[in-house]
């Protein structure tokens, strides 16, 4: 596919297979040198669809959860099931740091990445998906839910190459 168009938006234009596959390869060497792997939690929050798309392909390829907030929850609901999560890094865009301030549970990560940052490291490998177990949780979405509650909606790999989501829970 290389030249192909794979995503489009009217704000960033048009990205290729190609450059959406190298913005993936470096988030995951970005992540694998934090030691980010299996079993981690990383929170995202980026407005710029194709490379909130390459950030997240490359954290499925570190085998880590890629957890995504809807901006609608309030903070102190949010933090509350961050706080259960135990996530250990924040990658987010400008905006995303301001809100993150307001949540207690991102206040208190160590590590915060700029998404710019994180996908114009220089140096990167080919992206590596061979040693994800399918069964893996790969995204996690904490959206708003009844009563101001938070709602939980988790995806293995073997569910996101299907073409619905199988799995969610509340």
């Amino acid at each position: 596919h290389g030249a192909e168009i794979a995503l489009w938006h009217p704000k960033t234009g048009g990205y290729t297979f190609e450059e959406l596959h190298e913005i993936a390869a470096r988030s995951q060497y970005v992540l694998k040198g934090l030691r980010i792997g299996p079993g981690d939690k990383v929170v995202v929050r980026d407005k710029l669809p194709p490379r909130l798309y390459g950030i997240l392909l490359g954290i499925f390829a570190t085998g880590a959860t890629a957890v995504l907030l809807d901006p609608h929850l309030k903070p102190e609901a949010v933090s509350d099931a961050l706080l259960e999560l135990d996530p250990r890094i924040y990658i987010t865009s400008f905006s995303g740091r301001l809100v993150g301030w307001k949540i207690r549970a991102l206040r208190r990560l160590p590590l915060w990445l700029s998404a710019k940052t994180t996908v114009e490291s220089s140096s990167a490998n080919l992206l590596d998906l061979t040693q994800v177990p399918e069964s893996t949780v790969a995204l996690m979405t904490l959206t708003a839910g009844e009563n101001e509650s938070v709602s939980r909606a988790q995806f293995t790999h073997a569910e996101l190459s299907e073409t619905k989501p199988a799995s969610a829970a509340g």
